[in-house]
């Protein structure tokens, strides 16, 4: 699977740090933050509960946009930050451990929130080779390969009550706190090249969209 978001720390303190958490102190599967000192950690935990911390080479500054990723590929950890690869790992070859509660973005099992601007964050069921689409977001977020992909902008239909998850399963996220309104971090998702719909030898509606130089096959929903 893949992590990864795009987020800029206003402050490196004890309680504003967390990017991305569970509302349980023990139970989760990842957790994503900044420390004190100015690094990026990654914490991933197996099914039988041991952790494995994954901790950037590089000392980060605030005010500074930060595109990060961790990947597990089988039993192998990567933590990427702006393309650069920062620490490696391995795990046990198990599940992951199940969350113990809701998933957190921009807020710690304590009850703390991140204090900076978090642009997106998002989880795919694929192991990503580098961070060539890391700055922008998702052009076909329906795609089979993600589990979800928050763009953190407040849902305006719905009063600005949720933040809504673009893939297929559409599991919305409500706001906490007081979160506020600034310019975002993500550069411009390149732009969509070619699009075609056909039958296949079933009869099922298929289609094809050509974006950020790669091919998205979907099957169309009618």
């Amino acid at each position: 699977w893949t992590l990864e978001g795009v987020a800029k720390a206003d402050s490196f303190a004890a309680n504003a740090k967390t990017i991305f958490g569970v509302a349980h102190a023990a139970d989760y599967f990842a957790k994503v933050y900044f420390t004190t000192a100015g690094l990026l950690e990654a914490k991933v935990q197996d099914s039988a509960g041991t952790v494995t911390t994954l901790t950037s080479a590089t000392t980060f500054v605030i005010a500074t946009r930060y595109a990060w990723q961790v990947v597990r590929d089988g039993t192998s950890l990567t933590l990427r930050v702006n393309t650069a690869t920062e620490d490696s790992d391995t795990m046990a070859d198990l599940d992951c451990k199940s969350p113990g509660g809701s998933l957190y973005i921009g807020r710690d099992n304590a009850g703390l929130y991140f204090d900076g601007v978090i642009d997106f964050v998002r989880l795919f069921t694929t192991a990503k080779a580098d961070q060539t689409y890391g700055k922008i977001r998702l052009v076909a977020p329906r795609s089979e390969d993600v589990l979800f992909d928050y763009v953190m902008e407040a849902n305006v239909t719905g009063g600005g009550t949720y933040i809504e998850d673009r893939s297929r399963f559409e599991n919305h996220a409500a706001l906490s706190g007081a979160p506020s309104e600034t310019t975002g971090l993500c550069a411009q998702t390149e732009p969509v090249s070619g699009f075609v719909t056909w039958p296949d030898e079933n009869a099922k509606q298929r289609s094809a969209m050509f974006a950020g130089r790669e091919l998205y096959l979907q099957d169309l929903v009618r």
